[in-house]
């Protein structure tokens, strides 16, 4: 029952939506409003929602967000908020866009997976204003990534990592220096062997100068990788340190064995 009450105010909003020409540029922000209220209840829990309906932008949203923070079921928020269309009865794009609210609200109360969800709610927009909020929504994520990795490599150069174990400190010297004797294509060899997050430990444990030359000798992928697993080693203990280090010793020494590292 409750299902195809929700699917009469589906189908209401898309005929409202195909009458009104322009109440679709609204859409876009729907679905981020959603996105963003999706990765609130996952990252702050009930709370969080409640918190995050004093900025919702209509009352509407601002009472499926309590619902939903209250734990109401889904047949329940259906049945109350499909009333409430009804009574208020939206025109063109904004009775879409209360559909959006609506069935993104429900998928976050269910659980939906992110992507799903996002897929549904872009189904509900004019191929046109897909279109062009991918395009934007693609220009916004290569931006995001450009700062997170700039934040990135900004902190991982600024990371003074200091020892308290003379042991730890000595196998590290040990080891940079090794890696000092290297030329460029026989450290490139030694880095394909080497598991990522022990290449970012001994890079992080490295003075500048050496720390740098390494990352020159990594893919630009590769090196984003190794970064980012460095900033993590800020907070890691020095035993775990102690082990990474003495892995590349133990791989380096097997390259040599084997004459892979004739350098």
């Amino acid at each position: 029952m409750v299902e195809r009450w929700l699917d009469d105010v589906r189908r209401n909003a898309i005929c409202k939506l195909r009458e009104d020409k322009c109440g679709s540029k609204k859409l876009g922000d729907a679905v981020d409003t959603v996105m963003e209220l999706y990765d609130t209840r996952r990252a702050g829990g009930l709370l969080a929602m409640e918190e995050a309906a004093e900025a919702a932008v209509s009352d509407f949203l601002k009472h499926l967000i309590l619902l939903t923070a209250k734990e109401v079921s889904p047949k329940g928020i259906i049945e109350i908020a499909t009333n409430e269309y009804w009574m208020n009865e939206p025109e063109g794009g904004e009775a879409m866009v209360n559909y959006l609210h609506l069935r993104g609200m429900i998928g976050i109360q269910r659980l939906e997976g992110k992507e799903l969800l996002m897929e549904v709610l872009l189904s509900l927009m004019p191929a046109k204003q897909r279109k062009e909020y991918e395009r934007l929504m693609g220009k916004r994520k290569e931006e995001q990534e450009r700062l997170h990795k700039k934040e990135i490599r900004e902190k991982f150069s600024a990371l003074c990592p200091t020892f308290k174990q003379k042991e730890v400190q000595e196998v590290i010297r040990l080891l940079e220096n090794k890696i000092k004797e290297l030329p460029d294509q026989c450290l490139q060899r030694l880095v394909r062997d080497v598991d990522c997050r022990d290449l970012a430990g001994c890079v992080y444990a490295f003075e500048q100068g050496t720390r740098t030359r390494v990352l020159e000798n990594l893919s630009t992928r590769y090196r984003d990788v190794v970064e980012e697993e460095g900033v993590k080693w800020a907070f890691s203990d020095e035993e775990k340190l102690f082990a990474s280090v003495n892995k590349v010793m133990d791989i380096m020494e097997r390259l040599r064995e084997n004459r892979e590292l004739l350098c």
